[in-house]
């Protein structure tokens, strides 16, 4: 929610700084994710009034104005046309500074000279874009004044993370409540002066309501020959501080009156209503209705629409229709502020695919009072803005929609669960919070000694038990007044078991080997299979679908965690990141083929990923990342689970590059792949260098970890160590060389390791050069060189026998 300090003041007596205000919100659970000073660099702005207008001799299109500014009569040549004698405006003298201009300067325009100039809304900075024609200021503005005194452009802007249970902080009255409890101010609500024609609204319009269970109230109001026009300035500086876009004054006394009560309304046309009816029903297969974003949508059955007699005019509380859309030929509206069901509004805006400021709060549940006074408010508000004339009477189909519940406080039980922190004396306890409880609008109706019966207001359905009205105690007197105490018992913990033990030591790992940890959505766009060249018909397009997903990026949940890093790493290149090196644990979802309507399978996966496009710092300006260094990563982190006897095998999946990929095999089971990913998918991403990556299953490596260690005695007798150098086909495996060199005699080859690689022309094309490391030891004696040339010996003839290798020498 954005509101800003100045705004805020308007409904509250603030006598603390913008900053503590910030700080005191937070602390009472108001968090503030966001905070702008705002200023101007405008000089030299005043109020002016036009005294006359004449043609320009010379160009039809521009006009000569004559400006009273107090002091003086200012000739000013302006190209608008939407001002007229005696209205007052904004006029930058000479040698004004705006900040969207630059320095104003005396000008001659076809030989007329042009002494200032007539300033627009967007000039001013006050909206954005072009706009349609000079501001024109209210009638009570004094000529001749600063237009920095006229509209306070020094001001706070805060932006307060509104959690889902609190919709009533989605307004700005909500927030400054918050602010009057905290200072210890009172709140000032508008006043309200409704003035009545004869007529009544009976004449004009009738309401029938067919979904009672999607809409428990409807309220309305006629008002009738409204001027639509531009909005006057201080609406518009208004919405400009609260981040909406001023349309034309109806719309925008709508969109304020939301902002600062938190009910959603919306304005139809009243002549463009068919049959002067609005009903208010389920939608019917087949129907359309073209909303106000000039989108044709297709209504999904049974989804809950304002319509006339003929056709849908509205998606209830999400948006308005096209065809009864308030432009500048209206001249009598049909106000609603009604009270839409939370779920149903959720579950239409997921369908729809559509957000909206109304959808935003309805979805979170709105006051069941407020829409009598935010309808009244934004009549009143017409009336004065618009000049429009109220019906007599107004339409509400359930006045009786709030049914208040008493909740018995016991003042024991708030001293108790709050450590006496108010007051060691019962008395002044009861004193303490029955204040705190007035300064929230809490209603108090009888004091039962040991308790007091408390009625919550209409806007805090978030409360619905004793412990509510203990927190909301605890958080207006102050969270930060809690002094730390320790337990008066001792608390017997297990700690943590096994499996979350090993996935503290594979992130630890991790973290070791200079990756950082990232935590991403589980929700996934159909499009990534494409983007990651996951084949038709290939397992991981089997995903599962979400019933109600909010867009359709977020509508599967993930079989991979491909996608998921690879924004990541996409986001950070983006912003000269030059080298990224991060992991996830997270889980993927798979189906049971055989049971589809059950809930999925999670698999818990460990995955990596490494990209450098830069030099990096000194250390790192050497440093070629590749598929090795992955593997290094993986051999890291299976030694610090002591998981040995694994095997890496040539891979296949569609999202690596053919030749530098592999499969992590144990136990005759795939736990884990790794590769570089391919050029085709790093381009999908735009993704600037080569990315590698790593993908542990950990439920299919978790067997495989040993629970205890094993302890052995240190060797007592020296190794041996000779190398081995061959020349074989390339699409031999390491793995394989090691693998056979070992079976030799298990209890005496100890260790085998591959410390050189070499392909040439020297040696052919299709052939490569591996040298190896063979480490020979016996627990029991010290091997003699005819033991370790024996075989050795033996070694050279399995591996010129099995894989044609050529020994080098």
């Amino acid at each position: 929610m954005q509101v800003s300090y100045n705004l805020l003041k308007e409904y509250v007596d603030i006598d603390i700084s913008a900053e503590e205000l910030a700080k005191r919100l937070t602390i009472n659970g108001i968090i503030l994710e966001r905070m702008e000073n705002i200023s101007t660099e405008i000089e030299k702005v005043v109020v002016g009034r036009i005294t006359a207008i004449d043609k320009h001799p010379e160009n039809k299109i521009l006009s000569v104005c004559q400006v009273d500014i107090k002091e003086e009569i200012l000739q000013i040549i302006c190209g608008a046309k939407n001002m007229k004698v005696s209205d007052k405006v904004v006029v930058a003298l000479e040698g004004a500074k705006l900040p969207q201009i630059g320095i104003i300067k005396s000008k001659k325009f076809e030989n007329v000279l042009s002494l200032g100039m007539l300033c627009s809304a967007s000039e001013l900075g006050i909206e954005p874009g072009e706009s349609p024609g000079i501001l024109i200021l209210e009638e009570d503005a004094v000529i001749g004044e600063d237009i920095r005194k006229v509209i306070k452009f020094e001001d706070t802007i805060f932006n307060f993370e509104i959690h889902s249970n609190r919709p009533d902080l989605m307004s700005i009255i909500g927030i400054a409540r918050e602010v009057a409890a905290i200072t210890d101010n009172k709140l000032k609500t508008p006043e309200i002066k409704i003035k009545e024609e004869d007529e009544r609204i009976e004449k004009d319009i009738t309401v029938k309501i067919e979904a009672e269970d999607l809409c428990p109230r409807y309220t309305g109001r006629v008002i009738k020959n409204i001027t639509v026009e531009e909005s006057p300035l201080w609406l518009k500086w208004k919405l400009r501080l609260l981040g909406a876009r001023p349309i034309n004054n109806i719309v925008d006394i709508t969109n304020f009156v939301m902002m600062e009560t938190g009910q959603p309304l919306h304005a139809f046309d009243l002549d463009l209503i068919k049959g002067k009816t609005i009903i208010v029903r389920r939608s019917r297969t087949g129907e359309t209705i073209f909303t106000l974003d000039d989108v044709e949508r297709q209504l999904p059955s049974k989804s809950l629409v304002i319509a006339d007699t003929e056709e849908p005019i509205a998606l209830a509380g999400i948006m308005g229709g096209k065809h009864s859309e308030i432009d500048q030929n209206t001249k009598n509206v049909f106000l609603e502020s009604a009270y839409f069901s939370s779920v149903n509004n959720r579950r239409s805006t997921a369908k729809f695919g559509l957000r909206t400021e109304a959808s935003n709060r309805f979805e979170k549940g709105i006051d069941k009072e407020v829409q009598i006074y935010a309808l009244d408010r934004a009549a009143d508000l017409i009336n004065k803005i618009a000049m429009g004339k109220i019906s007599s009477g107004k339409i509400d189909t359930n006045e009786k929609l709030y049914q208040p519940c008493k909740i018995n406080l016991r003042i024991k039980r708030v001293n108790r669960i709050l450590g006496q922190l108010l007051d060691k004396n019962e008395s002044k306890i009861k004193n303490k919070i029955i204040n705190i409880l007035d300064k929230l609008e809490f209603k108090v109706v009888e004091d039962k000694g040991e308790y007091i019966e408390v009625i919550p207001p209409s806007f805090r359905g978030d409360v619905e038990r004793e412990i509510d009205i203990i927190e909301e105690i605890a958080r207006i007197y102050g969270y930060d007044k809690i002094k730390p105490t320790l337990f008066n018992h001792t608390i017997a913990q297990e700690g943590k078991n096994f499996r979350f033990k090993l996935i503290d030591q594979a992130r630890e790992t991790l973290i070791g080997c200079g990756l950082n940890e990232v935590i991403t959505y589980s929700f996934i766009s159909p499009d990534i299979f494409d983007r990651i060249r996951i084949p038709e018909g290939h397992k991981l397009r089997n995903a599962i679908k979400i019933k109600d997903p909010m867009t359709r990026d977020h509508s599967l949940m993930r079989t991979s965690l491909i996608s998921s890093l690879l924004e990541v790493i996409k986001w950070n290149t983006n912003r000269q990141a030059e080298l990224v090196k991060i992991f996830e644990v997270g889980k993927i979802y798979l189906p049971y083929p055989d049971k589809p309507n059950s809930l999925p399978q999670e698999k818990l996966i460990i995955a990596g990923a490494i990209n450098k496009i830069g030099r990096g710092d000194i250390w790192e300006k050497s440093l070629s990342l590749d598929i090795f260094d992955i593997k290094g990563i993986i051999e890291t982190v299976f030694q610090s689970l002591k998981v040995e006897n694994w095997e890496v095998i040539p891979g296949n999946h569609p999202a690596f590059h053919p030749l530098r990929n592999g499969k992590i095999i144990m136990g005759g089971e795939e736990i884990g792949i790794f590769g570089e990913i391919h050029p085709e998918v790093i381009n999908n991403y735009r993704i600037p260098g080569k990315v590698n990556w790593f993908e542990i299953d950990f439920e299919n490596l978790l067997p495989n970890v040993p629970s205890d260690i094993k302890y052995c005695v240190l060797p007592k007798y020296p190794s041996v160590q000779r190398d081995l150098a061959m020349i074989i086909k390339e699409e031999i495996l390491s793995a394989d060389i090691i693998k056979t060199i070992k079976s030799i005699d298990e209890k005496l080859i100890k260790k085998v390791t591959l410390f050189d690689i070499f392909k040439g022309k020297q040696i052919g094309d299709s052939y490569k050069s591996l040298a190896y490391s063979v480490v020979f030891q016996a627990e029991n004696r010290t091997l003699t060189d005819q033991e370790v040339g024996n075989i050795f010996k033996e070694i050279r003839e399995q591996l010129i026998t099995k894989f044609s290798a050529k020994i080098r020498e």
